[in-house]
C-alpha cells in the first residue's frame, strides 16, 4: 500500500492512474493466460511492429506487413498466402511491366481479362502464347500456351 493512493478495481483488470493519486481499472485484463483488451473499440500500439504468436505484424507509413517489419507495399506478405473465399480484383490501368526475375498480374477492366507481365516483358493475356526461356540458351526457348 502506497501512502496517499486511493481507488479500487476489478479482479484481473490491470490498474491505471485515473487521477494524480487515484487508481482505477483499465481496459486490459490479465486472467493468467494472456492479456485481453475489453470495452475498447481501438487498440493503439506505439512502435513500428509487434509480434502476434511469434509472427510479425507491422503497420508503417500506412502499409501493413505480415512476416516483415518493413512493408514495401500497401499489403506486404512475406510467406505463403492462403485465401479461402473470394478475392475481388477491381479493374485498373496497366501498371509498369514487371522487373527482371518477377511477375505481375492485373485485371484490365477495358478488356475484362487478367493480364500478366513476366521477367520484364510486356503484358499479355493468359491465353496468349508466351516465350519462356528461364535463363536458358536460345535453343531451349519455346512458346507455351
Amino acid at each position: 500500500v502506497v501512502s496517499g493512493v486511493t481507488g479500487g478495481g476489478s479482479a484481473d483488470f490491470m490498474a491505471k492512474w485515473t487521477g494524480g493519486s487515484t487508481l482505477g481499472p483499465s481496459v486490459l485484463v490479465d486472467g493468467g493466460s494472456g492479456v485481453t483488451v475489453v470495452g475498447a473499440s481501438t487498440l493503439t500500439v506505439t512502435g513500428s511492429a509487434f509480434s502476434v504468436g511469434g509472427a510479425t505484424l507491422a503497420v508503417a507509413g500506412g502499409s501493413v506487413g505480415i512476416g516483415t517489419a518493413a512493408p514495401q507495399a500497401s499489403l506486404d506478405v512475406r510467406g505463403a498466402v492462403r485465401l479461402d473465399n473470394i478475392l475481388r480484383v477491381v479493374g485498373m490501368a496497366a501498371p509498369a511491366a514487371s522487373g527482371a526475375g518477377e511477375g505481375r498480374i492485373y485485371f484490365d477492366s477495358t478488356g475484362n481479362r487478367f493480364l500478366m507481365s513476366q521477367n520484364g516483358g510486356g503484358y499479355v493475356s493468359f491465353g496468349e502464347r508466351v516465350e519462356v526461356c528461364q535463363g536458358l540458351s536460345a535453343s531451349y526457348c519455346h512458346l507455351r500456351r
